[in-house]
């Protein structure tokens, strides 16, 4: 419903590209559903101002969300002085906000200047260490800087003793595990984040992959199977349950019951993988990956 309010609204503006109402309006709803788009609010951001700046009460609150909106957009669309000159409107009317502290500290790391942005988030963080936004913005900041990427993950386990149910936070920290190559503490991540919805199909599949990375091809069959039965047409699933199911038939001391139940959910897995793509362009991949498995 809200993506085709802001359809319609925008529709509406075609039609009335002068209407200041309209515009504010979709400034609202683009607030209110983190949409981004960077170029128009840039582009219209100072008509709104404007329109705001001159009420008979002063400025409102509207005017200092609109005035941080056109600052967000102009840092993703690189247009640093246009961002600058609203940031020091909100300096000047909020001189002591840590938020105005934490937007400056963004300013200086799309300027490059990232020794400059970690002391700003420090600064802020020695005033008020549960401060979980900067915190984490100081996290993407060292993240950023391959260098520096073991302090990001030392920082970010630090940020989940104090938030252990921030589900996004547990995935950021798996993922910058896994470009480490760091398995076993991705893997421990992920349980996390199946434990907390264990209902996500995305997250099972990443979990089958880790543990198939490790050796640990049971553990990884089982949760592709698992994917399986929350997302029945993924075939990347399917294909890891063939391979796990490969893996573990050419391990030693592999018992003949063993061998035949892996045989079976093999050829299930590859029959499976052959009715998703026949009659389809993409057949000749399949039965090329479908060969591999039969080797």
């Amino acid at each position: 419903m809200e993506a085709e309010s802001l359809e319609g609204l925008f529709k509406r503006l075609n039609d009335s590209p002068d209407d200041v109402a309209l515009l504010r309006e979709i400034f609202r709803v683009l607030r209110m559903t983190s949409t981004r788009y960077s170029e128009f609010v840039v582009k219209n951001g100072q008509t709104i101002i404007n329109s705001l700046s001159g009420g008979w009460f002063g400025p409102s609150e509207e005017l200092w969300s609109v005035i941080e909106q056109v600052f967000l957009a102009a840092l993703d669309t690189n247009q640093i002085e246009v961002a600058s000159k609203q940031l020091s409107l909100m300096r000047k009317q909020f001189p002591t906000s840590s938020k105005v502290d934490r937007l400056t500290g963004m300013l200086k790391e799309a300027e490059g200047n990232y020794d400059a942005a970690e002391d700003t988030y420090n600064l802020i963080l020695a005033r008020d260490e549960s401060d979980s936004l900067t915190r984490k913005r100081l996290i993407c900041l060292l993240k950023a800087q391959k260098k520096k990427r073991p302090q990001a993950i030392e920082k970010m386990n630090d940020y989940l003793k104090d938030f252990q149910a921030d589900v996004t936070a547990w995935k950021e920290l798996g993922d910058m595990y896994l470009d480490e190559q760091q398995y076993r503490f991705a893997g421990f991540c992920y349980e996390e984040l199946i434990a907390a919805e264990p209902l996500n199909f995305h997250y099972t599949l990443r979990y089958a992959e880790i543990m198939f990375t490790l050796g640990e091809f049971n553990i990884a069959r089982k949760y592709f199977a698992y994917t399986l039965e929350l997302n029945p047409p993924n075939v990347r699933a399917m294909y890891g349950m063939a391979l796990a199911s490969k893996a573990l038939n050419a391990q030693k001391g592999v018992t003949a019951n063993d061998k035949k139940e892996n045989d079976d959910i093999l050829n299930f897995s590859i029959t499976q993988i052959k009715s998703r793509y026949n009659n389809t362009p993409f057949k000749q991949t399949s039965d090329a990956v479908i060969t591999q498995l039969e080797s």
